[in-house]
């Protein structure tokens, strides 16, 4: 059923006519009997006003809202995003808990027909060569978190290969950067690259492999061999350390800001397309100038004036006349920052928390972003966003950052940074970013106002 259809379905159950709903939603009547028959859209305006304005439920209203967004992007595009939103509010950088993990395990020298076999053979190999190169697959739940107890508790090196099919759908692609998120969190970094389909595998019957630096094993999901021969492990090694050096690093741990904006600006141009930030903590890099970078550098820091001139410079780009930059964020997150004054964006070994002078400014410049419809703050009673991962989507890149959300005075990419260039990818986030706002996931701009107003009002009535 199409959204006109459904929409002329739900006023003739209630017996309301075109022209009560003309009057609710603005809408002429002309224009509404051409909806219903699904050769106009209304806007996102006139649908919100509809939805406000006539009595219908919760379920009526959720499937209304789905059907218009799901006409306006694609029904494959709407799934994506809708994907995205179901993930993006978990805790990627968690696991679900494995079972408690025995490490005195032997290996299963040869054939393994028996699912625990291939679990206890793959922690017998975690445990003993503790070096680990791979290609396993997230979609089986208790590889992933067997092998994740390992690196959570430091005791595995490990190189995972993401191939990235040319022919699968973006979303799948960007399923397993969401599932590296827990690793690249825990110092682990994949490596990825774009492959066709015929060659994701070795073998048509064992695609997946360990392989360390004694043993190997090489498996379906279910079925596997496990391999101890010391020259077979050398020589499968040898030729999966070539296919890694075929690949792209996902991911570094840094603090090495002048590395991180070399990396950035090598990668991306932010005057030329729409570019969204998303993140539960906000950024101050929209309404950063001269003055509150000097407030904040540390005094001691070396060549303090050469880096100040290139922060200046460089955040230019993002709140210049050209640049179309928008950033979404959260009403718990920007309290944070008017209480603790920490700028994520840089590591604490190059800048202090802002003074409350320097934060009440900050926040009358995001009051201009809401007037200027660059600053969004969720409404967490429609979406909640984990905290602690950051996402930006810039000229067709994606980018991602992870930070310890537990401590006062965090930098974004403490935990790693990583970008990747994929436009694709890029592209989901970026109708994800502008689904939110046109679909009112993000509250209104009023309210938005009033909340950061009273922040200032609240922080100046402290300093008199």
């Amino acid at each position: 059923m199409t959204f006109g259809e459904y929409l002329k379905k739900l006023l003739d159950a209630k017996g309301l006519t075109t022209a009560y709903l003309s009057k609710v939603s603005g809408a002429n009547r002309g224009k509404l009997y051409y909806v219903y028959d699904g050769k106009r859209k209304l806007t996102s305006d006139e649908l919100f006003s509809i939805v406000n304005g006539v009595d219908f439920s919760n379920e009526q209203i959720k499937t209304l809202i789905n059907l218009y967004f799901e006409e306006l992007y694609g029904s494959g595009a709407f799934s994506d995003i809708k994907h995205v939103e179901s993930i993006i509010q978990k805790d990627l950088y968690k696991c679900e808990p494995s079972e408690s993990i025995n490490t005195d395990q032997s290996g299963v020298n040869g054939y393994i027909n028996v699912k625990t076999q291939l679990i206890n053979s793959i922690v017998y190999l975690c445990s003993n060569d503790k070096d680990i190169l791979t290609n396993f697959s997230f979609s089986d739940k208790n590889i992933d978190s067997t092998v994740f107890w390992f690196v959570e508790n430091k005791a595995l090196k490990l190189t995972h290969i993401l191939d990235f099919s040319t022919k699968a759908a973006a979303i799948e692609n960007l399923e397993l950067i969401f599932s590296s998120v827990k690793y690249m969190y825990n110092n682990s970094f994949p490596v990825y690259r774009y492959i066709n389909t015929e060659q994701m595998e070795y073998c048509n019957l064992f695609p997946y492999y360990f392989v360390g630096k004694k043993h190997a094993l090489f498996y379906n999901g279910k079925n596997g061999v496990f391999i101890e021969d010391a020259n077979a492990v050398k020589a499968l090694r040898r030729r999966v350390t070539e296919e890694i050096k075929k690949c792209t690093p996902l991911g570094i741990r840094t603090e090495d800001i002048l590395l991180i904006k070399s990396t950035y600006e090598r990668e991306f141009d932010l005057e030329n397309d729409d570019n969204f930030l998303i993140s539960y903590y906000p950024s101050t890099c929209q309404c950063t100038d001269g003055n509150f970078i000097r407030g904040v550098a540390r005094d001691d820091l070396p060549d303090r004036e050469k880096l100040v001139k290139i922060a200046e410079n460089y955040y230019k780009t993002y709140n210049g006349e050209d640049a179309n930059y928008k950033q979404i964020t959260t009403f718990n997150g920007l309290v944070q920052f008017a209480k603790t004054g920490n700028v994520a964006e840089v590591f604490n070994s190059y800048v202090k928390p802002a003074d409350k002078k320097s934060r009440i400014r900050m926040l009358k410049k995001m009051l201009n972003d809401v007037n200027g419809d660059r600053l969004f703050l969720l409404d967490e009673k429609e979406i909640n966003i984990s905290n602690g991962i950051i996402f930006e989507t810039v000229c067709g890149g994606l980018t991602i950052y992870g930070y310890d959300c537990k401590k006062e005075n965090f930098c974004y990419g403490e935990k790693f940074f990583a970008n990747i260039k994929d436009a694709m990818m890029s592209n989901i986030f970026r109708m994800f970013c502008d689904y939110l706002i046109a679909s009112r996931k993000v509250c209104s701009k009023e309210l938005a106002k009033r909340f950061i107003k009273g922040l200032i009002a609240e922080m100046e009535f402290d300093s008199k």
